[in-house]
């Protein structure tokens, strides 16, 4: 039981972030639609696979609901949280993406990965997913970087202190995400 909410919750906080990777992609793309269209073809596919996550979480979240017990509930919605991610800095929104990119990267790795036990189905998903994950953590990181070389040391230093108030929010949600009751 506890590993199903464990791999329930994974999936949900999954699917949930992934609603904000997305729309900043479409918004670096947007900015590329008369500009350099490699780099827009690049954030297209991008956004077109973060969306492609978030259904996949979706129907693996509600797979795996079908068979626990009542009393499990979402706490955060995710366009919610995406609006309070969005708000933020350019800047600190895809130095977090590209953070989770890699937590995700090093949790496959370390935790999914080497572990015989888990379901199949479980491990072929997340193993997908970290694929897909190891190639937009080199785009994350190419607007990440083209987003800091556009910013002064001030807009700079402002930036870090929104991505740890992204730090912050984000731990506070995870502490309210999806429980059981009794």
């Amino acid at each position: 039981m506890l590993s199903q909410i464990q791999g329930r919750t994974y999936a949900y906080i999954f699917g949930l972030v992934e609603r904000f990777i997305s729309a900043k992609m479409l918004e670096r793309g947007r900015a590329q639609v008369l500009g350099d269209q490699l780099v827009l073809e690049g954030l297209v596919r991008f956004s077109n696979e973060e969306i492609k996550h978030q259904e996949l979480f979706r129907r693996m979240e509600a797979m795996i609901s079908e068979h626990m017990v009542p009393g499990y509930r979402q706490v955060a919605d995710p366009n919610d949280v995406a609006r309070v991610v969005l708000a933020s800095s350019t800047w600190s929104v895809l130095a977090l993406i590209c953070h989770i990119e890699l937590f995700v990267q090093s949790h496959y790795d370390k935790s999914i990965a080497p572990r015989e036990e888990l379901c199949p189905v479980f491990k072929d998903v997340f193993r997908y997913h970290w694929k897909d994950e190891c190639q937009h953590v080199m785009l994350d990181e190419l607007e990440w970087t083209a987003e800091h070389a556009r910013l002064s040391i001030s807009e700079r230093d402002q930036a870090v202190d929104d991505l740890i108030a992204l730090v912050v929010a984000v731990g506070r949600a995870n502490h309210s995400t999806p429980r059981t009751k009794g």
